[in-house]
This record gives C-alpha cells, sequence and structure tokens, in this order.
C-alpha cells in the first residue's frame, strides 16, 4: 500500500479531521465508496474477476473537511490531504486520491489541465484545478493538484472520471472566484489505450492492455 499522508489542520480547534471508516469484515460496496464519485462504468471495470466484493476505506477525510483545510491553508507548502483511499482486507490499496496546492499555477484562466501515467510522480492521473480564493491572494500563483494512484487498474477514461468528480465535490465547497470549468465528459480527456496484443497472430487478442 502506497504511502499516504494527511494534512494537519489550521483551525483552532485542537480536534483533529473527522476520518472515515469502515468495519474490517462488512466493508462496503463500491456505489458508497467515497461520496459517490464510482459511476456504474467504473464499477464494472472495478468489479473484475479478482477484486473484492467490497471495499474498505483508508484513513480520509471528508471532501468539505479538505475542502476547509485547504482554504485555511496560509502557505504553499504541497500539504496533502486524501478525500478517497479505499483499501481490501489485506491492506493493499485500491485507490488513493490526494489534493494539495501546488505552486507555480499549472493552469490558465478557468481551464482544468489533466495528465496520465507520469512516472516521475508515480501517479496514475493528475489534474490541476484553478482556484482563486474569493477576498484572498490564495491561489494567484498556485493551482489545486489532485493525484491519482489505481490499483484497480480501470482504464484511463474512468481515471479520468473518478479525479474529476473528487475534485468537484472538493472545489465545490470552496469559495472560488470563478468556478473551474471541468469538462462535461472528462472521459474524453484521456488519450486513447491500446486495448491489446494478438500474439500469435491468429486475430484475437491475448493480452488486455490497460
Amino acid at each position: 500500500m502506497g504511502l499516504s499522508l494527511t494534512g494537519c489542520s489550521n483551525s483552532d480547534s485542537d480536534d483533529p479531521p473527522e476520518k472515515s471508516s469502515d468495519s474490517p469484515t462488512n466493508g462496503i460496496q463500491l456505489k458508497d465508496a467515497c461520496e459517490g464519485i464510482f459511476d456504474k462504468g467504473s464499477i464494472r471495470e472495478a468489479e473484475d474477476p479478482h477484486a473484492p466484493e467490497l471495499v474498505r476505506t483508508g484513513s480520509t477525510e471528508k471532501m468539505a473537511d479538505v475542502a476547509e483545510e485547504l482554504s485555511s491553508e496560509t502557505d504553499t507548502t504541497g500539504m496533502k490531504y486524501d478525500p478517497c483511499i479505499l483499501v481490501d482486507d489485506q491492506e493493499k490499496n485500491l485507490i488513493s486520491i490526494q489534493a494539495s496546492w501546488t505552486s507555480p499555477s499549472r493552469t490558465e484562466g478557468n481551464a482544468v489541465k489533466y495528465d496520465f501515467d507520469d512516472p516521475s510522480r508515480a501517479t496514475d492521473a493528475t489534474l490541476a484545478v484553478p482556484c482563486h480564493l474569493k477576498n484572498t491572494d490564495k491561489g494567484a500563483d498556485r493551482s489545486l493538484l489532485f493525484t491519482l494512484r489505481d490499483g484497480f487498474n480501470v482504464d484511463m477514461r474512468s481515471r479520468a472520471k473518478l479525479i474529476t468528480a473528487a475534485a468537484k465535490k472538493v472545489t465545490s465547497a470552496m469559495k472560488c472566484d470563478s468556478e473551474p470549468a471541468f469538462p462535461n465528459d472528462p472521459g474524453r480527456m484521456a488519450p486513447e489505450e491500446n486495448k491489446g496484443t494478438d500474439l500469435d497472430g491468429d486475430g484475437k487478442i491475448d493480452r488486455i492492455i490497460r
């Protein structure tokens, strides 16, 4: 399971952000995981014959709490927050989405920016989102960065949809000066994939490549 860092609150309260957890025996279904970011297509892909029927939530924060933490940050150190972590019964990472500020900004105007399979960051997808917070200078020279690590091995279209759904939930709870311009169909932002290889030349795909 990949290392996951959770940001510290800047609020005056001594109480830590509320975490999500599930029973190790009961678990939850994907449709109920991470505040409903999995659509039917992503669920079908993730629920292959080798995937667990039920998943567990790792040490995560509610999307609204992540938004509050990001809004209250006073510097650009890139503290990471965890709106979505799913693991199996053996604590193997199935999916993780992190959110942080990144500087300098990776976006222009209100447009969001996607990147896929970035070996230098050990991520399967990243999404930079502009968010200049109202009545502050926060976000002026930085953008929000969402990163996704995928243990389900879903295709890039599903990765784009999942990371976008999480980003929309977080930013909708932030007071961005202008609403980020998310695409209507995030899946179309993903590059085309080689769906498989005919190893023996019989015209049939022998190995699926995601």
